[in-house]
């Protein structure tokens, strides 16, 4: 009998895993920005693995994403609220 090693994931899964731990590593080090918006809207790894972890596009198709809104965001969740008062 004749064995047959069949691949876990494809090129395609790869690709796709390295592009968002690529966008997840950029923004560990810092707030989005407009370039890394735009890379995430014309990469359609990135909006595969978005959606396919539950992420709705609804307001990127629209065209209703403030960017600096974003960055506002990430940086109250990750850097610290905003009238904080630490015990």
């Amino acid at each position: 009998a004749s064995w047959k090693l069949t691949p876990l994931m494809t090129n395609s899964d790869t690709t796709s895993r390295a592009a968002s731990y690529d966008f997840l590593g950029r923004l560990w080090v810092t707030e989005i920005d407009r370039e890394l918006f735009n890379k995430f809207v014309q990469n359609s790894d990135l909006r595969s693995a978005f959606t396919d972890a539950g992420g709705d596009l609804s307001e990127i198709q629209a065209g209703t994403v403030d960017v600096d809104e974003l960055a506002e965001d990430y940086c109250q969740l990750f850097l610290g609220p905003t009238n904080h008062l630490p015990p």
